[in-house]
């Protein structure tokens, strides 16, 4: 696989597509129940103490049959659930996002949602031209409930973003889409649109997909 950095802007992913890669990737393969109250989930990627603490939440800008927007993939369900965001539109050229303040929560228009997209990954206007960007954020209560005592429990929350980060460039290759990764990010404005606390979840990486440009514009390093 190898990363993408010019996307084809008017492109969108096929629905079938689309559906097959969160469900590869991040779609749950079995549960089990160790404890009351507590359940666990088997995905093709592994996880410590298979507690697979990180949640895929998602910008969503040009899949057929979905509506541009953020949501949040429910492993359980195999579904999208809609997010309302908790700021203020983003304008273009915005450098990070705004309070919402005492105005009434809209549906963000294409341009709008754009610009969020270029302010969660930090300016990168190549990866923001992505049809679809995969925030993952784990929950770190789930790991540190099981390991609270032991000083690697965030390291191992880093390990399952980066397996889940890599099977979905592996994915998304087979599926003829250009995938990307990267660590730079602008956190809290995630934290704040999809409204995280941030003690209790963060966005490590941002990663997504989409079709290829026909032209090469920004180098690949390839």
């Amino acid at each position: 696989r190898t990363t993408c950095r010019n996307y084809d802007p008017d492109a969108q992913v096929p629905l079938a597509t689309f559906s097959q890669l969160m469900a590869r990737v991040f779609g749950a393969r079995g549960t089990g129940h160790p404890v009351p109250g507590f359940d666990v989930y088997k995905r093709t990627s592994p996880s410590g103490g298979a507690l697979h603490p990180t949640d895929c939440w998602l910008i969503v800008q040009r899949v057929e049959g979905i509506p541009s927007g953020l949501y949040q993939y429910r492993i359980d369900t195999h579904a999208l659930e809609p997010v309302v965001p908790a700021i203020a539109p983003p304008q273009t050229g915005d450098a990070g996002t705004t309070p919402l303040g005492d105005a009434a929560p809209r549906a963000w228009t294409t341009a709008e949602l754009h610009a969020f997209a270029r302010i969660a990954v930090a300016g990168q206007d190549f990866f923001a031209n992505a049809a679809v960007l995969c925030v993952l954020a784990p929950r770190f209560h789930r790991n540190f409930w099981k390991y609270r005592n032991h000083a690697k429990a965030y390291r191992v929350c880093v390990l399952d973003v980066g397996h889940l980060s890599q099977t979905l460039q592996l994915c998304a290759t087979q599926a003829g889409l250009g995938p990307f990764v990267t660590g730079a990010i602008n956190e809290v404005d995630l934290e704040r649109a999809f409204g995280m606390t941030g003690y209790q979840q963060s966005p490590l990486v941002v990663c997504g997909f989409g079709t290829r440009a026909t032209t090469l514009v920004k180098s690949e390093f390839d």
